[in-house]
């Protein structure tokens, strides 16, 4: 999987913000294992935990950083990135484009269950925008993480909304922090400092107090009136205007950015579609070819902008301000909004980032080309676990779309089978079978939908299915379709394991032992594998399973890092090994440490494994 350096990097404490000195001394002074800021949009969660990051880095703490959006939401692309910011925390800067494996073969789980004493181990992660997290498999698994969470080990999480997963036995033993909008607001003492460190002078004491009350503390409101005042309002005038937190969008665009001169509203209003803010893409967008002088001063002059600690630096918007602009771009220049997007997919497209153009050519509501880099990205995307990203992509294509397209069929039919969503998944290719009867099928799509069938019957357990199918399909498949057979074969020999049918299901998979090694192969010769080796513990003979196994183990490091479905199919079964052989600590220690990479087994699989 290929993430951008971003999303580790945490944003730049700007010097006129005020250092949240109370809310850190409490953190840093107190052992908790898990601390949830939970505020909306607006009340300084994000800055206050990156002025707590900076305090823990600067008392020597090895922190992580990351900031999450919605295309997180999926549970191998979600544990993937907090393996790649924990290594990533290690280095002394993030330079490039983090797309490289963890060069340590320490698994999160590790980090996460148990206590680590190597001085270099990171030992606070911080999660921004962990409301946008909602897979069930996810919440379910930091639940019972986060109950073994070893002390100094303490995940951070900055959300709009209450997470939900469970902590209450953490709470009962006090080891929760949950810091809400009422610790956020500025006391007194902070008000005044923000005001020192702005260098504002607000005169009288009762208009001091009266804009204080108005304020309520709230930072973003504190921000706002602070722009104001150095743009040449008066504080009466302020006090007059000073917002109210459900009227605070429609301030901004008064009260911030009306008074701003053309070029810069313009720039503003065309970036607001982008998530990340670096100077080319700006430039794309805004025609502004000095996009790096107005980043800078947007940031120096405070509007709402955050500074990354990238290198170079990036920039990105306040959500609150970010999402108040897109807004009244969308009420008042629809069409404009839909023109940037396209731009912003063609400067993508340009830069080969088809990943993140397809969003804005979905955006852009120009559905056929958003098809079209669907149809040349899903696949790739499956092979790296990322099901829900084609799962969202399909439901955002119309369906008559869809079906006008053999491989777009077939992708969102693997997409839908691997993420268990099977009535979708037999909806996609019995399309697919009505275009092979009405147009014909390549050779290589025929072959593909054998193999899809034979895999979603395995799935839905209709093991009747599986045998008819499977043996059609390897009766008509040619000898060179190696996935495809490999994949038919393993299903049913696997379906012979669970129907006791031994020496059948051995006789199948020696039929696939020529299979040739590719990128596309690597996934059946892995399920091959597995399969033989429970074959040989349902017989008993653990000796030859395990050197089996180690063979598996083997080629599962040969097997690129952006294919992690193949990389998993050992795990249970090495757990198994170790079960037999009496090492209960070692079995649980195994599936602790590889949750993320096994929950796609289903129930069956454990029933052989553990009851046999």
């Amino acid at each position: 999987m290929s993430f951008s350096n971003v999303k580790f990097a945490p944003p730049q404490i700007a010097t006129e913000a005020v250092k949240r000195t109370e809310l850190a001394t409490d953190l840093l002074n107190n052992d908790y294992r898990l601390v949830i800021c939970q505020a909306p949009a607006g009340y300084g969660k994000t800055v206050a935990m990156a002025d707590y990051f900076a305090n823990l880095q600067a008392t020597g703490h090895k922190c992580a950083w990351l900031s999450l959006d919605t295309t997180d939401n999926d549970f191998d692309r979600f544990f993937e990135l907090i393996k790649r910011s924990t290594h990533a925390a290690q280095a002394p800067t993030i330079i490039g484009d983090s797309n490289t494996a963890p060069q340590s073969d320490e698994d999160i789980w590790e980090w996460l269950t148990t206590a680590m004493v190597d001085q270099n181990a990171v030992s606070h992660l911080f999660l921004d925008d962990f409301e946008v997290i909602s897979d069930p498999t996810i919440l379910e698994t930091l639940s019972m993480a986060f109950q073994r969470l070893p002390s100094p080990r303490q995940i951070v999480m900055c959300t709009r909304s209450r997470p939900q997963f469970k902590y209450s036995n953490l709470r009962l033993n006090g080891l929760v922090k949950y810091i809400d909008t009422d610790a956020l607001r500025f006391s007194n003492d902070e008000a005044e400092r923000f005001f020192q460190l702005n260098q504002l002078e607000l005169g009288l004491q009762d208009s001091r107090d009266t804009l204080l009350r108005q304020l309520n503390g709230w930072p973003t409101a504190f921000q706002a009136c602070a722009l104001q005042l150095k743009h040449g309002q008066t504080l009466a005038s302020v006090i007059e205007r000073s917002p109210h937190q459900e009227l605070l969008s429609e301030y901004i665009l008064e009260n911030i950015v009306e008074p701003l001169d053309q070029s810069l509203k313009d720039f503003l209003l065309k970036t607001s579609v982008l998530n990340r803010l670096n100077a080319p893409m700006c430039e794309a967008l805004s025609g502004n070819h000095k996009a790096q002088e107005v980043l800078e001063k947007l940031y120096t002059d405070g509007l709402f902008v955050q500074q990354l600690t990238t290198n170079p630096p990036q920039y990105r918007y306040h959500k609150l301000f970010s999402e108040t602009l897109y807004q009244a771009l969308e009420q008042t220049h629809p069409q404009r909004l839909i023109d940037l997007h396209q731009q912003a997919c063609d400067y993508l497209l340009s830069t080969t980032n088809t990943h993140r153009a397809i969003e804005h050519a979905l955006r852009a509501k120009n559905t056929n080309q958003a098809a079209e880099l669907i149809e040349k990205e899903a696949m790739k995307a499956i092979y790296r676990s990322e099901m829900n990203e084609v799962v969202n992509w399909s439901t955002q294509l119309p369906e008559t779309v869809i079906a006008q397209s053999p491989n777009l069929l077939l992708a969102c039919a693997w997409a839908h089978n691997f993420s268990h969503n099977f009535d979708s998944a037999r909806n996609y290719f019995e399309k697919l079978e009505s275009y092979q009867h009405q147009h014909g099928l390549e050779d290589s799509l025929n072959h593909h939908l054998s193999s899809l069938k034979v895999f979603y019957y395995f799935l839905t357990e209709q093991f009747g299915q599986i045998e008819k199918t499977a043996y059609l399909a390897l009766k008509q498949l040619p000898v060179d379709a190696y996935y495809d057979r490999a994949a038919c074969a393993n299903c049913l020999s696997y379906t012979y394991i669970l129907q006791n049918k031994l020496e059948s299901s051995r006789q199948i998979l020696m039929s696939t032992q020529g299979i040739e090694l590719n990128s596309t192969t690597y996934f059946a010769l892995m399920c091959n594998y597995t399969v033989q080796i429970v074959n040989q513990v349902v017989q008993g003979e653990f000796e030859h399973a395990e050197d089996r196994l180690q063979q598996a183990q083997v080629l599962a490091q040969r097997i690129g890092n952006d294919d992690a479905v193949a990389q998993s199919f050992h795990i249970p079964i090495a757990a198994t090994l170790l079960y037999e052989f009496g090492d209960i600590d070692k079995t649980v220690d195994l599936l602790e440490r590889h949750l993320s990479v096994i929950r796609n087994y289903h129930p069956n699989d454990w029933l052989l494994l553990f009851q046999q």
